[in-house]
C-alpha cells in the first residue's frame, strides 16, 4: 500500500488493535488481498442517492459484529454512520482520524485573503456536515501537532488527541539494491518520490529541478512511485524537458519495488507545495519510511512536515514554490556523500523513535474510558 493514509491506518492496526477483535471495512474498489488482515468490502460513495444505500450496508456490518468502537480513518469514509449506530448502541464509541485539510473544517481560518479557499476540496454542503460530525465524535485523532493545533485553534474542537504514525523499521541489509528490479543503470545518483500524483506533492518542481541539475549530474535518475491525476501532465513535462532518460514512473508499485527503491535512492524528495491554505501535508509518514532506510529527505516546509523531517538534521526543508531553492538543496546533498551519510544516520535514529512497539494498550484503554463515560451520561 503506497498511500500515506493507508500506511498510517495499517500502523494503527499493528500497534494498537492487534490485541482485540479487529474488523476492517474497506471500499469495494480495492483488492482485499492487499491487506494483511481479513476485511469486509462495502461501497463508499460520494454525496448522492447511493450514499444512503452505502450507509445501510455499513450499519449492517456493524450490527453483525456488535461493534464497540468505530474508527473512521478518513473523513469521507461515511462517518455519519457513527451517530446512526449510536442510536442503537449508545455506549459505542466513534472516533475520526484527521490528516490535513480536515482540520480546517472548524472555520478557524479567518484571514480575508484566504476566505473561500480554506475549505478547498470540499463542496459547500459538505463543510457544515463534516464539521458537525467532528464535533459529535467521542474522539478526533490528529496525526501531528500541526493538525492538532489547527483543530484546537480558538477552542473549535475540544475532543482532540494526537495519534502520531508508527512505522516498521526495515531489517538491516548489506549491499546495494538490485538495479535490474528498478530498470535503472547502476552508478548514478538516484532521487525518489513516493506519493499520489497530485499537484500538492510537488512532482512538477522536482522534474524542473532535475532539468537544472542534469548538466552537473549527467547520470542522475529520478524514480516516481505512485499514480494519480497529474500523471499525464508529468509525462508531458518530462518529454518537453528532454528527461525521458532521467525520469522513470513506477506507478502504483508493489511493496517489493517500493522497498528496493528506498534502498537504491540517495535522497528522498517531496517538496509539498501550498495549493490553498488548507491543502497541506498533515505529517508525511513517507518521510519516516525513507528515514528508516537511512535516507535524508528534501521536503517542503508545509503543515506537519517539519515534524517528520528535522531541518538541517535529518534532511533539508525548502520553501514551497521555489524551484531554485529545491535544486540547490538537492545539489548540496548529491554532491556531499559525508553530509548524506550524517543526515541518513540522524534520519534513521529519528525514525526509530516512531517504530512500532509491542502493544501498550493505551488506545484500547482510552476507548474503554470513553465507553464508561458514555454509559454514565
Amino acid at each position: 500500500m503506497v498511500g500515506g493514509i493507508a500506511s498510517y491506518l495499517l500502523s494503527i492496526y499493528r500497534r494498537y488493535l492487534g490485541q482485540t477483535e479487529f474488523q476492517a471495512i474497506v471500499p469495494d474498489t480495492l483488492d482485499p488481498g492487499r491487506f494483511p488482515f481479513p476485511v469486509h468490502q462495502a461501497p463508499f460513495r460520494p454525496f448522492a442517492q447511493e450514499r444512503a444505500r452505502s450507509n445501510e450496508i455499513l450499519l449492517a456490518l456493524l450490527r453483525d459484529h456488535n461493534s464497540d468502537v468505530i474508527l473512521f480513518g478518513y473523513l469521507r469514509s461515511h462517518p455519519e454512520v457513527g451517530p446512526l449506530y449510536q442510536r442503537e448502541r449508545p455506549d459505542a464509541c466513534v472516533a475520526i482520524v484527521t490528516h490535513g485539510k480536515e482540520a480546517f473544517l472548524g472555520g478557524a481560518v479567518t484571514d480575508q485573503t484566504h476566505l473561500g479557499q480554506s475549505h478547498r476540496g470540499y463542496a459547500s454542503h459538505e463543510v457544515g456536515f463534516y464539521r458537525r460530525l467532528l464535533r459529535r465524535a467521542d474522539r478526533v485523532f490528529a496525526v501531528s501537532r500541526f493538525t492538532s493545533d489547527v483543530l484546537r485553534r480558538d477552542g473549535v474542537f475540544e475532543n482532540v488527541a494526537e495519534l502520531p504514525p508508527s512505522i516498521e523499521m526495515p531489517p538491516q541489509r548489506n549491499g546495494a539494491a538490485n538495479p535490474d528490479l528498478l530498470d535503472i543503470p547502476p552508478g548514478g545518483p538516484v532521487l525518489l518520490s513516493v506519493g499520489r500524483l497530485i499537484e500538492r506533492k510537488g512532482h512538477r518542481r522536482v522534474i524542473d529541478a532535475v532539468a537544472r541539475l542534469r548538466p552537473r549530474f549527467p547520470d542522475l535518475r529520478y524514480l516516481i512511485i505512485g499514480d494519480g491525476p497529474e500523471r499525464e501532465t508529468l509525462d508531458s513535462q518530462v518529454v518537453a524537458r528532454g528527461l525521458t532518460r532521467h525520469v522513470r514512473f513506477l506507478g502504483a508499485a508493489s511493496e517489493t519495488v517500493k522497498e528496493a527503491s528506498l534502498q537504491a535512492c540517495d535522497v528522498f524528495v517531496l517538496p509539498c507545495d501550498h495549493i490553498a491554505p488548507n491543502d497541506v501535508e498533515g505529517f508525511g509518514i513517507v518521510f519516516l519510511e525513507a528515514a528508516a532506510h537511512g535516507k535524508p529527505s528534501v521536503a517542503g516546509r508545509s503543515g506537519g512536515v517539519p515534524e517528520a523531517v528535522i531541518d538541517g538534521e535529518t534532511g533539508i526543508l525548502v520553501e514551497p514554490g521555489q524551484t531554485a531553492g529545491l535544486a540547490t538543496a538537492l545539489a548540496r546533498l548529491l554532491s556531499d556523500a559525508d553530509l548524506r551519510e550524517r543526515m541518513g544516520r540522524a534520519a534513521h535514529h529519528h525514525a526509530s523513535r516512531h517504530a512500532i512497539e509491542p502493544t501498550s494498550g493505551e488506545l484500547v484503554d482510552l476507548f474503554q474510558h470513553l465507553r464508561r463515560k458514555r454509559r454514565s451520561a
